[in-house]
């Protein structure tokens, strides 16, 4: 099992996420934690609150890539985020299943 970070969307320009129910910028770019065994990955929430699920549903039509950077704190959903994020490669054929997302 190995554990990494994806992230729903592109890296945004600046290399900070919006939080869009303050209108403020996060110390750097949203991702969630996930851990990939057999060529599946599942997705980690940060918490079970009901702004993190929202949060997590409003991204999921959106490209998946798997990314690495540096940890540099949490976002308000509680997520990590990382500076000098940079996408390691596009997870392709997302399977929305309770199988996993590969």
């Amino acid at each position: 099992m190995k554990l990494l970070y994806v992230r729903f969307g592109e890296i945004p320009t600046k290399g900070k996420s919006k939080n869009y129910l303050t209108g403020e910028y996060e110390k750097g770019v949203s991702v969630y934690e996930a851990l990939e065994r057999d060529e599946k990955i599942s997705i980690l929430l940060p918490n079970l609150t009901g702004s993190a699920c929202v949060t997590l549903s409003g991204v999921l039509d959106r490209p998946m890539f798997i990314v690495d950077g540096e940890l540099c704190g949490t976002g308000s959903d509680g997520e990590p985020l990382l500076k000098n994020c940079k996408i390691v490669r596009e997870i392709k054929n997302i399977n929305h299943s309770s199988e996993g997302w590969l």
